[in-house]
């Protein structure tokens, strides 16, 4: 099958869901068309204020992108941040099937895209090209979270890394 012709496998709701994932910084760098296996499994879900979407030390069933709207993440008690439009909730243990490291509470009513996790693991299986952009993806990510002064630049092994003063 020609690589064009590839849209024409998914309905009007997935391919609108798939313009929207590109905007999401996850999924940044990936075109609409790429998303479209991805989309397919997505559900939208609205909810409304107060809705535990999952709770600390659970297992990890699911990932989430708001799409409109806060979710509160709460440690023990405390509500420790927020996560908003376009940002994405539930990534690490989705994939690595450990345990949540935070309560997720919607703080307003909000609408998601929900990925279940072997839908989403299936997917990445069938198509190892958008697996291999998440996973490259994800690996910036959790560079940016153990060392936020890192600036992606010169590679060259042995050569120092570049930090922001």
């Amino acid at each position: 099958m020609a690589k064009s012709s590839l849209a024409y496998e998914y309905h009007g709701a997935v391919i609108e869901t798939a313009l929207a994932m590109t905007q999401v910084p996850l999924f940044a760098g990936m075109t609409a068309e790429a998303l479209l296996p991805l989309a397919s499994v997505v559900q939208k879900r609205a909810l409304p204020k107060g809705e535990i979407l999952c709770d600390e030390g659970d297992v990890g069933q699911a990932l989430y992108v708001v799409i409109r709207g806060r979710l509160e993440v709460i440690v023990g008690d405390e509500v420790r941040g927020h996560i908003g439009a376009g940002e994405v909730a539930g990534e690490m243990a989705l994939l690595d099937g450990g345990p949540r490291s935070a309560t997720l509470r919607t703080a307003e009513a909000m609408e998601i895209y929900e990925m279940d996790r072997e839908d989403l693991l299936e997917t990445l299986d069938a198509h190892p090209r958008l697996a291999m952009t998440l996973l490259r993806t994800l690996a910036r990510r959790i560079l940016a979270a153990e060392n936020p002064r890192r600036i992606d630049g010169d590679r060259t092994p042995g050569r120092d890394l570049k930090f922001v003063s």
